[in-house]
């Protein structure tokens, strides 16, 4: 399962294919590397990364000492943060010390989902074979009460209105059908030290639940649709500067000439798109 997962469909793919149908087919099917900001590898190495191994440290009973000096070092070296980002990030958002105390925070408010809930698993992929769709909790839990199942998400943002639609959040209704949950605990941290991190709990709808299937299998269709006739329509101009960044492929789209698609395709690096499933602390964009 781990090594092949060309054949699943998760949020993050769907996410981008909704996005801009050509930028799908650029990153999960020619493979050039997604390039993404500062704000999501500040998440995934300097929020998630450590989050995630707290929660292993507990499953396996043993301590976790994510205050090391060290640790935070490397963390902190994965982001490769430019010149150019730091210039820009004016009020310190992505600095090492925002992350730590944002642990302390997450650590000392939470601490009680160890004693309330048994954590079954961390980043695993789960699938549904029938749909083929595969989701990838941060974390897997079941309430020692009631022994209701559930999952935990973690989100960092600057959003201020981020839960205001969480009920209809395709990552949170895929997780709870895929996972057969009751209810998801969407917890939210910023990158600033103004706020506390937020939790919320989801739970399962029926009719929430049925509308995703069925949106799932009008996406999973069209989708398929593309791949048999090999087109791929842009969402221009929406999708080509989006939230204000302009397209990694804007250069690409511009050209009418074949060989020079080609050529520019060629150049950019290229990687697994699928390797955020695959390698610990992959946190989707």
């Amino acid at each position: 399962m781990q090594n092949d997962l060309s054949g699943y469909l998760d949020n993050s793919q769907l996410k981008m294919f909704q996005t801009c149908p050509r930028l799908y087919k650029h990153v999960y099917i020619d493979g050039v590397t997604n390039t993404v900001g500062p704000a999501a590898r500040v998440s995934q190495h300097l929020y998630h990364a450590p989050l995630t191994e707290w929660y292993k440290g507990a499953m396996k009973h043993r301590p976790f000492d994510a205050f090391s000096a060290s640790y935070w070092a490397i963390q902190y070296d994965k982001v490769k943060l430019t010149e150019q980002e730091l210039l820009k990030d004016t009020k310190k958002l992505y600095s090492l010390s925002n992350a730590q105390h944002a642990f302390e925070q997450y650590t000392a408010r939470f601490s009680s989902d160890f004693t309330g809930y048994e954590i079954l698993a961390v980043e695993e992929n789960v699938v549904d074979e029938k749909l083929r769709f595969l989701s990838r909790p941060d974390v897997r839990v079941r309430d020692r009460k009631t022994g209701d199942e559930g999952t935990i998400e973690l989100k960092v943002t600057s959003w201020q209105n981020v839960l205001t639609a969480i009920e209809f959040n395709t990552q949170v209704l895929g997780q709870i059908h895929v996972t057969d949950s009751e209810f998801c605990l969407f917890t939210v941290m910023s990158f600033g030290k103004d706020s506390a991190p937020i939790r919320f709990k989801v739970e399962r709808d029926v009719r929430q639940q049925n509308n995703w299937r069925k949106n799932l299998a009008i996406q999973t269709a069209t989708l398929l649709v593309y791949k048999e006739i090999d087109i791929w329509p842009k969402h221009a101009p929406e999708a080509c500067t989006r939230f204000g960044k302009e397209c990694q492929f804007i250069a690409v789209c511009g050209t009418e000439d074949p060989e020079q698609k080609s050529r520019l395709l060629a150049e950019m690096p290229h990687a697994d798109p699928l390797a955020y499933l695959k390698n610990g602390n992959g946190a989707s964009y």
